[in-house]
């Protein structure tokens, strides 16, 4: 869940930037390493939110999402490690699944030449179902007019 849900918002994250950098409105042209740093660091922050949810309907409810419990003491406190390593398997399995998403949008980026590629695809239809986003809503009403 945790690879699948980081691939997603890398792309979302990488979407949102592309989305931005092409839009005739802002005078914004960013280069594809800042571009596959954001998606990047998208994906990691929302992924990092999610941990800290998880910690906190923990502690406020008493459920088990950091599987942490059933803990013994050790030197007097309970020993919670088990919370710690559920948490930081899920933030390096996010990493994992951003930096790969962020790598193919950089080396898309850089060539553009393979638009039969999937992440090409994904792209196009992206920006096919948005024109708004793209500037392409009014060249599409001045087609339809013609």
């Amino acid at each position: 869940m945790h690879t699948a849900s980081a691939v997603i918002l890398s792309y979302s994250g990488f979407i949102l930037i592309y989305s931005m950098n092409k839009d005739y409105k802002v005078d914004m042209k960013l280069s594809p390493k800042f571009m596959a740093l954001f998606s990047f660091c998208f994906a990691i922050m929302v992924c990092a939110l999610w941990e800290i949810l998880e910690y906190t309907i923990d502690a406020i409810f008493g459920v088990d999402m950091q599987k942490a419990r059933n803990l013994e003491k050790v030197y007097g406190f309970f020993d919670t490690r088990l919370g710690v390593k559920d948490t930081m398997k899920d933030l390096i399995i996010d990493a994992i699944g951003a930096y790969v998403v962020s790598l193919i949008g950089y080396f898309h980026l850089k060539r553009r030449k393979d638009e039969d590629s999937a992440f090409w695809s994904l792209h196009k239809q992206f920006m096919k179902d948005n024109p708004e986003l793209f500037g392409m809503a009014e060249e599409e009403n001045k087609i339809d007019m013609k």
